[in-house]
C-alpha cells in the first residue's frame, strides 16, 4: 500500500511538472514529449519488472476456452470487434467453464481480474458515442466550438440565434461526458489484455493504438488541413489525442501492477469463471460518490487546468468533463472490471431508482444550458454542474444501453466494425463535406440546413468507407 502511495505521488508530481512545462515552454513542447515517451514505452523491448520472473502468458501450459482469440476489444472501445454470439439477447453474466484446478495451482497473491463476458451493449454504446463525436465536430464546423477549434469553420455569424443556442448546448452536453465515457469503456478491457502478459499487451497496444495515432498525426491531419484550404500544416495529433492519452493511462496502470500477469487472474479472465459480488457498492453507482467526485474531482480539480492551459493540454482538449474526469473515469473502468459491475444488471446495483437518476441528469443538463448563456457570470456553476453531469449521464447511458440494447444484430456488427475507422477518418470527411457544401451554397449559406446536410452526408460516407478499409489485409489488424 505504501508503494502505491509512492507511485501516486510520483505520477502526481509528473502531472504538475507537465503543467509547468506547458506554462513555461508551451503546449507543443509538452505534446512532443508525450509522443516521444509513449512511442518509446510501446516500442521498447523491456516491460515492467514482475515478482516471480516470467511475464509471458505462453510460459504457462494451460488450456482454456478463450472468449476471443484476437480480442480486439482490449485495445480500445473504438476498435472493438463485434461479438460472434447469436442474435438472441445474452444473459448478463460471464460464461462458465471449469477452472478449479487452475485456481488451486495459481499464486495466492494474484490480483483479481473479473471474468470476460460477452457484452453486446458495449458495441452499440461504442457506435452511439462515435456518432456523437462526428455530429459534435459537424457542429464545430458551423461555429459551435469557437474560432480555431476546427479545421474549417463556416463564417457568417453562426446563423439564426435559435440554431446557435441549440448547437452550442449540444456541444456543451457532449463534451461534458462522451470522451470520459470512452476512457471508462477502454479501461474496462485493460486488465484482461494485460493478463496475457506484457509482451502481448505491448504488441496489442502498439498495433491498435500507437500505429493509428501516428497515422492521424502524419496522414489524416495533414490531408484534412489541405482539404480545408490551408497549405501550411503544423503537426498536430488531431483526434488522435485520445489514443496518445489512452496509451499514457495504460502506462500508469501497468506501473501499479506488482503481481505477475500470468496467474489465477489470467485463468479466470480467459475461462469465464463467475465474479463474486463486490463487498461494497460500486463507486459509480453510489449517488453520494457521484455528487462528491463530480463536484470535487471533475469540478474544482479541473479549474487549474481550465485557467492555466487555455483550452488544450498536451493536445487533450481542456473543457467541461476533461482531464481530471478522464482520469477518474479510466480508474472507474478498471474498478468496473475488477468488480464485475457490467456483468450484472446495473439497475439492481443502483442505490436510487433509475427515474431519480434521470431527474438528476435533466436538472444538471438544464442548469448547464442556462449557465452556458453567460459563462463570465456562471462559469464556476457550469463547471460544477458539468462534473456531476459527467458521472450521472455516463451511468445513465450505460444503464440504458445495458437494459435496452444488449442484443447483437447484423447492423450492429457492421457499425461496430467500422467505428474505430470512423473516429480516425471523420475529420477528413466532415471537412470535405463542409467544403463541398460551401461551394454549392455560395453566398447563400444557411447554417441550419448546412449542418443537417453535412452531418447526414458525413455519417453516410464515413461509415462505409471505414468499414471497407477495415476489411483490407494490411489494415484489418489495425482498424
Amino acid at each position: 500500500m505504501a508503494a502505491d502511495w509512492v507511485k501516486i505521488t510520483a505520477w502526481a508530481c509528473l502531472l504538475l511538472g507537465s503543467v509547468a512545462v506547458h506554462v513555461a515552454l508551451g503546449e507543443v513542447v509538452l505534446t512532443v514529449l508525450l509522443i516521444v515517451f509513449i512511442t518509446v514505452a510501446f516500442t521498447g523491448r523491456k516491460g515492467p519488472r514482475q515478482i516471480n520472473g516470467s511475464n509471458n502468458a505462453e510460459d504457462i501450459d494451460i488450456e482454456v476456452q478463450r472468449p476471443d482469440e484476437d480480442e480486439p476489444t482490449t485495445a480500445n472501445p473504438l476498435n472493438a470487434a463485434p461479438n460472434d454470439a447469436s442474435e438472441e439477447t445474452p444473459k448478463l453474466r460471464p460464461l462458465r467453464s471449469p477452472s478449479a484446478e487452475l485456481r488451486r495451482s495459481a499464486p495466492a497473491e494474484a490480483a483479481p481480474v473479473a471474468a470476460a463476458a460477452r457484452l453486446p451493449f458495449l458495441d452499440k454504446l461504442k457506435v452511439f458515442l462515435t456518432a456523437l463525436v462526428v455530429l459534435h465536430h459537424c457542429a464545430c464546423a458551423f461555429g459551435a466550438c469557437g474560432e480555431g477549434s476546427w479545421y474549417l469553420i463556416v463564417k457568417g455569424g453562426g446563423g439564426p440565434r435559435a440554431f446557435r443556442l441549440c448547437v452550442k448546448t449540444f456541444v456543451t452536453w457532449n463534451q461534458a461526458y462522451f470522451m470520459s465515457l470512452f476512457f471508462f469503456i477502454s479501461a474496462y478491457f485493460v486488465p484482461t489484455s494485460y493478463a496475457k502478459g506484457w509482451q502481448k499487451f505491448q504488441a496489442n497496444k502498439r498495433r491498435r493504438l500507437l500505429v493509428p495515432a501516428l497515422a492521424v498525426l502524419l496522414v489524416v491531419s495533414p490531408l484534412t488541413t489541405l482539404v480545408a484550404g490551408n497549405l501550411v500544416y503544423a503537426p498536430s495529433p488531431g483526434v488522435g489525442w485520445y489514443l496518445w492519452w489512452l496509451l499514457l493511462f495504460d502506462v500508469v496502470y501497468v506501473s501499479f501492477q506488482t503481481t505477475p500477469p500470468v496467474d489465477d487472474a489470467l485463468a479466470e479472465a480467459l475461462t469465464g469463471a463467475d465474479t463474486p459480488p463486490p463487498a461494497r457498492p460500486p463507486l459509480l453507482l453510489s449517488t453520494v460518490f457521484r455528487i462528491g467526485a463530480g463536484i470535487g474531482i471533475c469540478g474544482f480539480a479541473l479549474l487549474p487546468f481550465l485557467v492555466l492551459t487555455k483550452g488544450s493540454f498536451a493536445s487533450m482538449p481542456v473543457s467541461l468533463g476533461s482531464v481530471t474526469c478522464d482520469f477518474l473515469m479510466f480508474y472507474l473502468g478498471l474498478q468496473a472490471k475488477a468488480g464485475g459491475w457490467l456483468e450484472r444488471p446495473l439497475t439492481e446495483q443502483l442505490d436510487i431508482h433509475p427515474f431519480v437518476l434521470l431527474g438528476f441528469v435533466l436538472v444538471e443538463a438544464a442548469g448547464m444550458a442556462v449557465a452556458s448563456l453567460d459563462v463570465d457570470k456562471f462559469g464556476l456553476l457550469l463547471v460544477l454542474l458539468a462534473g456531476m453531469f459527467c458521472l450521472d449521464m455516463s451511468l445513465l447511458v450505460l444503464l440504458t444501453f445495458q437494459r435496452w440494447a444488449n442484443v447483437e444484430t447484423r447492423a450492429t456488427r457492421f457499425l461496430a466494425r467500422g467505428a474505430f475507422g470512423v473516429y480516425l477518418l471523420h475529420p477528413l470527411v466532415v471537412t470535405a463535406a463542409t467544403r463541398v457544401y460551401l461551394h454549392l451554397a455560395g453566398d447563400g449559406v444557411n447554417h441550419p440546413v448546412g449542418f443537417g446536410v453535412v452531418a447526414v452526408v458525413s455519417l453516410l460516407v464515413v461509415w462505409p468507407l471505414a468499414y471497407s478499409l477495415a476489411q483490407l489485409p494490411g489494415l484489418k489488424a489495425v482498424l
